[in-house]
């Protein structure tokens, strides 16, 4: 496991969309490499508040109107 394949499969760790043995390895690699475990951290929580201010963002408005609005303005 090295730096450029922990990147490579970053969103796909986080999401845990990737095979155990595969998560496991990323895992033994980020308790080795500081470099990697903050790209990690600083991902998940960039994720986080992305998932809190969507929900927040979706809650106050309707999507689907501002989705049409969009497209509709775009043109």
């Amino acid at each position: 496991m090295n730096c450029n394949y922990v990147t490579e499969k970053l969103e796909l760790f986080l999401d845990e969309e990737i095979p155990n043995t595969e998560m496991e390895g990323i895992r033994q690699h980020l308790l080795g490499c500081e470099e990697c475990a903050k790209k990690v951290e600083t991902e998940k929580h960039f994720k986080q508040s992305l998932r809190e201010n969507l929900g927040k963002k979706l809650l106050e408005t309707n999507l689907v109107d501002d989705m049409k609005e969009f497209i509709l303005n775009k043109n």
